[in-house]
């Protein structure tokens, strides 16, 4: 073929801007699991994409094209407006930054064009692959030597994840994957061939499974919280009794088996047990377990909420305060344990940007029920639940990694109309 028809077939096919974002898409879903530097990229691809986009068009409208997007950057202007009674200026910057894709993906998603069935099936494909890779090369090195890190589980040990991605993380995404593999199986849709339907059979069983090996408990507890949920839903909106009862056995019976059939689940669930046994001893130093680290951060935070309850203490002030309080009451740390964040959204929230900021965060969130959008979604509900079910045990929107998955799957599953129940 020559240079010339060369050329004219590449005009034909020139990439748009969706096409990009979708392209940046699939690189920050590879990116979650796999590569930090892979979701800055996608990012900034995205909002590229975006501005190309409104060049087309010739117009900034689609700025307020999608209330969802728009809604979504009350959680990046909040922090950025406590600017104004921060103490440290070098910290807020680094949160902003952190914080960038609460702003740049819900613009970039609400200006550009809704993706094909296809090319959404595609990144949900390409996400539940990278995992099942992740936890597939995960389990290889957690048999080599099992025995030991079998063991290390008794001591509130964690299973590392290949690519240092925290096992919380890990976790979650792990449990939405399966519930995402599954609806889209249901769906008989496909990406690029018939035989994906075999292999996305076999990451959902992989996931399924490593995410009970792995014993993440955040993300164990999202994965049997979004269950209940829907076994609720197919009782009181499906009126599916026989349905919703076989989800309650599943919820029940599955963890049964799995705590008689599986060493590393066994030890968490014991190990658990007896980290709320300890942290529930007053005489104990409680910052040297796990549950009791978090409860005293949440107390901890409670009071320094209590101090300024209106607009908070600003985010990138929070940590300071935090050490404060730790301090003014007396409380010696241990410095094996990150106690100087909350370990909790909502308290995040509270403490650093006060009744404001909650009251923001819980609209954001819930703000599809509000507007009558998004409702019937299984997999966006099932996703929204695992995530606010987490938030209570860790701060997921002060994250790059966890931000990004929010972001992408918040504003992108309520548009996907055949995702439903």
């Amino acid at each position: 073929m020559s240079g010339e028809m060369m050329h004219r077939k590449w005009d034909m096919k020139a990439l748009a801007p969706v096409d990009l974002a979708w392209l940046a898409s699939v690189v920050a879903v590879v990116g979650l699991s796999a590569s930090k530097a892979a979701l800055s990229i996608s990012t900034g691809a995205l909002a590229f994409a975006a501005v190309w986009q409104m060049a087309r068009e010739g117009s900034i409208r689609g700025l307020w094209r999608d209330r969802t997007g728009s809604i979504q950057t009350l959680l990046f202007f909040l922090p950025l407006v406590s600017v104004l009674y921060t103490e440290h200026y070098g910290i807020w910057q680094e949160e902003m930054v952190v914080k960038l894709p609460l702003l740049a993906l819900p613009l970039a998603y609400s200006i550009l064009p809704r993706f094909s069935e296809k090319q959404f099936f595609g990144i949900l494909f390409i996400f539940i692959l990278t995992l099942s890779i992740i936890s597939v090369l995960t389990l290889i090195r957690y048999f080599q030597d099992f025995t030991l890190i079998t063991e290390s589980i008794k001591y509130n040990k964690h299973i590392s994840i290949v690519r240092k991605t925290s096992h919380i993380h890990f976790g979650l995404m792990l449990a939405f994957s399966v519930f995402a593999g599954v609806i889209h199986l249901r769906t008989g849709r496909q990406f690029f061939h018939p035989a994906e339907r075999g292999i996305l059979l076999l990451c959902v069983l992989t996931n399924f499974i490593s995410l009970h090996v792995l014993t993440s408990r955040s993300g164990i507890v999202a994965f049997y919280g979004a269950l209940v949920l829907i076994s609720i839903i197919l009782m009181v909106q499906k009126r599916a009794f026989k349905q919703g009862l076989a989800v309650l056995a599943f919820v029940i019976l599955v963890p049964l088996v799995s705590y008689l059939a599986i060493p590393s689940f066994q030890n968490r669930v014991n190990i658990t047990r007896y980290d709320l046994e300890q942290s529930l001893n007053p005489q104990e130093n409680l910052s040297i377990y796990s549950l009791g680290m978090r409860t005293l951060a949440w107390k901890t935070t409670w009071k320094v909420f209590l101090k300024h309850p209106v607009f908070g203490t600003a985010p990138a002030d929070l940590e300071t305060e935090l050490l404060r309080q730790y301090e003014a009451d007396g409380i010696v740390l241990n410095l094996s344990t990150p106690m100087h964040r909350p370990h909790n959204q909502y308290l995040e929230q509270l403490a650093g940007l006060g009744i404001v900021g909650i009251i923001a965060l819980f609209f954001v969130l819930l703000h599809p029920l509000i507007f009558n959008k998004g409702e019937n979604s299984i997999v966006f509900w099932s996703f929204l639940v695992m995530f606010m079910l987490i938030m209570l045990v860790e701060s997921l929107l002060e994250r790059q990694i966890t931000i990004a998955f929010y972001s992408i799957f918040y504003l992108l599953l309520p548009r996907m109309d055949w995702l439903r129940i």
